[in-house]
């Protein structure tokens, strides 16, 4: 009887398994890096094209959509070159913004109901240690401290946030939350009514075109109901400008009715009918809202 004997399969060599584990842990990264290289060096060469005489000789005139392409150019070429992906908190002055920050951080960081900080952005981010970062209007640094745990944290931010330090455009919180792992951070804008509408729509115009989430929180315990007059001129900025907004969708939008907690009515009936009036609301403002991006919340009470 002849006896099989199975060969062991040939092992990699040493520089195949070094070159199988360059591709595994390093050949996406390197792939995406090389893509977004050459896509910055094709809108480069198209601004330089669309300079030339004989693009506005041949071109410009009788081309689709030519209107401002040099600046169309300028933002496709600055999103691809963006690595920052934020979640954008926006909403009324005591609307909650804060509290709702703090939930999705799973610890109470940022304090509420202090007003010398309201025209100031906040952006959290990912860091391996606990530490404050104060910059000025150009992004430039102004001041930084480690903290050595949440607690000397929120003390130092409470601190911070009763300053009245015109310098101090923002401040930049960095923790190591696993949710901001990959370039995300949280950015909590000046509320609507603490400054000119304009303003606050300004300062958040320049984080939503590759924002991961847009989230309005809406104080509706409000006497009166919803404040159309804060909230409006915000929303309709952002409408306005949503061709410069390359990866946000209008559909996306999320509104959380926060302070739900506060209403009361005398029976169910009474309730759903303040329901659906807010949500009727909501449409007006914001068309393209899916019921199921309105959220009734209590930050606070979480």
């Amino acid at each position: 009887m002849t006896t099989m004997t199975t060969r062991p399969k040939p092992q990699p060599r040493a520089q195949e398994k070094d070159i199988h584990v360059y591709d595994s842990d390093f050949e996406y990264p390197n792939r995406y890096i090389k893509l977004q290289m050459d896509l910055k060096e094709f809108y480069t060469l198209m601004q330089d094209f669309v300079k030339k005489d004989e693009f506005n000789t041949h071109i410009r005139k009788d081309g689709y959509d030519m209107d401002k392409i040099e600046e169309k150019l300028k933002l496709r070429k600055n999103d691809v070159m963006n690595t920052e992906y934020p979640i954008v908190i926006a909403g009324e002055t005591s609307a909650g913004k804060s509290s709702v920050v703090n939930l999705i951080l799973g610890e109470k960081i940022l304090p509420s109901g202090i007003r010398a900080s309201t025209s100031r952005l906040c952006r959290v981010k990912y860091g391996e240690r606990l530490m404050i970062c104060t910059r000025d209007n150009k992004d430039e640094e102004l001041d930084n401290m480690s903290l050595a745990n949440v607690k000397e944290m929120a003390e130092n931010l409470k601190m911070l946030a009763k300053t009245n330090n015109k310098k101090i455009s923002c401040v930049d919180i960095y923790m190591p939350v696993p949710l901001l792992q990959g370039n995300i951070m949280i950015v909590d804008t000046p509320g609507c009514g603490d400054m000119e509408q304009k303003e606050v729509a300004d300062k958040m115009m320049s984080y939503l075109p590759n924002a991961l989430a847009y989230v309005f929180v809406i104080n509706v315990s409000n006497a009166g109901g919803l404040q159309d007059d804060r909230i409006l001129p915000v929303l309709s900025k952002v409408k306005n400008n949503m061709h410069e907004m390359v990866s946000f969708s209008p559909e996306d939008v999320i509104f959380l009715l926060n302070k739900w907690d506060t209403i009361s009515h005398e029976d169910d009936d009474q309730l759903e009918k303040f329901i659906e009036e807010t949500k009727e609301c909501l449409h007006q403002w914001w068309r393209e809202v899916d019921d199921s991006c309105i959220f009734r919340v209590s930050a606070s009470k979480i």
